[in-house]
């Protein structure tokens, strides 16, 4: 897991500053993306820094593929939801990471392929019209359970992919502590 603001300047990030954001991250790298935690993507009106939760890329298939994850709580009604994501997930940012990217990884922009996901890691008000006014705009909207749900079909398949004759269960590495953590509990749960 990495943080910091420009390409250059990464560090190992010794703690990460919510437990569902360091959640998401580690279930992408399950996935084979490097993870950016807090990327700076711009500065605010009054000269706040604007940063992208996680920014997830790899390479595949001579394209590079982009996640784009924005994490957050949110208590209010769909419309404001609605409004945060949309700043959240708006072009200048969008332009602003794949431009990065595409530098660094001597990719022409043209074989991006940017996903768009707000995650929610509770119950939300109104979830529905929250999905379908952010569905128009390509952002998936990944909620309360449906954030286990995906973790457990990305762990299986991770699990699947990553089984040899020698090992048929592979233990998820010790460096996903949370997925690690998550491994154990499901195995003391079975026993």
């Amino acid at each position: 897991m990495i943080v910091g603001s420009k390409l250059g300047g990464l560090k190992k990030m010794p703690f990460p500053r919510t437990y569902s954001e360091e959640l998401m991250a580690e279930i992408l790298e399950l996935e084979g993306y490097k993870c950016i935690l807090g990327y700076k993507v711009g500065t605010g009106k009054r000269g706040g820094k604007k940063e992208a939760d996680i920014i997830g890329v790899r390479l595949k298939d001579g394209n590079l593929e982009i996640k784009h994850c924005e994490v957050g709580t949110y208590y209010e009604k769909a419309d404001k939801i609605y409004n945060i994501a949309i700043e959240k997930f708006s072009e200048e940012r969008i332009n602003a990471v794949k431009s990065e990217f595409a530098k660094k990884y001597g990719v022409d922009e043209t074989r991006i392929k940017y996903e768009k996901v707000l995650v929610l890691p509770y119950r939300v008000p109104n979830l529905p019209k929250v999905k379908q006014l952010l569905k128009e705009h390509g952002i998936e909207v990944i909620a309360g359970q449906e954030v286990i749900h995906y973790l457990k079909e990305v762990v299986e398949n991770w699990k699947k992919e990553n089984a040899t004759a020698k090992n048929p269960t592979p233990a998820i590495p010790e460096s996903l502590w949370i997925l690690k953590f998550w491994e154990f509990l499901n195995s003391v749960s079975k026993a």
